[in-house]
């Protein structure tokens, strides 16, 4: 039972399942075969299924990735053939519109690069690589200063909020602590926060630097 908890994919859960059931309620035979030897091959042809699925899509995703960054790779190349080829692009590129419309490139290049990878895991059931017992949420939780900061977020047990996200996660199966679901809001709020004043500061020096040169 305790394995069943904690197995990395579904077909160990489903062969402990099997086992433990054969285990109480003894082995059937079915048109004169044991049931629980049936009951393996099914799990084995369906690892082997899921197997040629992984080869298919590994085969079939395995330039989309470096395709998908192609953009950022040309921006430079690009924006030195037009400023080179028509002068009057080089005002776009110094100015505010020239250095979001790169940072919009960037993004939307992360954003289709970590959606070809989710769609190329899509299925898969391979969690091997997944720590659900120690993650970096409950190293950072373990932390004196990182507890005090992730407590003062986290609603107290028995609230209408500690419910309503504590249903969340069970509805949605879910690995993760409550603890660790704030511990990566904060991250996320935090990191955005980064950004944002990292990108105000750098529209500002272009603004200030616009001013000085035009």
């Amino acid at each position: 039972e305790k394995y069943y908890d904690i197995a990395p994919n579904p077909y160990l859960k489903e062969f402990a399942g099997i086992s433990y059931l054969t285990k109480e309620f003894g082995d059937r035979k079915v048109d004169k075969s044991s049931l629980y030897l049936k009951n393996v091959s099914n799990i084995t042809e369906e690892m082997q299924i899921e197997i040629l699925k992984r080869d298919k899509i590994d085969y079939v995703f395995q330039s989309l990735s470096i395709i998908s960054i192609v953009p950022v790779l040309g921006l430079e190349p690009l924006k030195s053939w037009a400023v080179g080829n028509f002068s009057f692009t080089e005002t776009f590129y110094r100015g505010k519109a020239g250095m979001i419309a790169q940072i919009l490139v960037i993004l939307l290049t992360i954003i289709c690069y970590l959606l070809l990878r989710k769609v190329k895991n899509n299925g898969s059931t391979d969690k091997t690589a997944q720590n659900s017992q120690n993650p970096w949420q409950e190293k950072v939780y373990k932390n004196p200063i990182g507890k005090k900061i992730v407590n003062l977020f986290v609603p107290k047990k028995g609230t209408k909020d500690y419910i309503k996200v504590q249903k969340l996660l069970k509805d949605s199966a879910s690995k993760l602590k409550m603890e660790w679901l704030y511990v990566n809001r904060i991250t996320v709020a935090v990191a955005t926060l980064l950004i944002s004043l990292f990108l105000f500061v750098q529209f500002h020096k272009v603004a200030v630097n616009w001013q000085y040169t035009a």
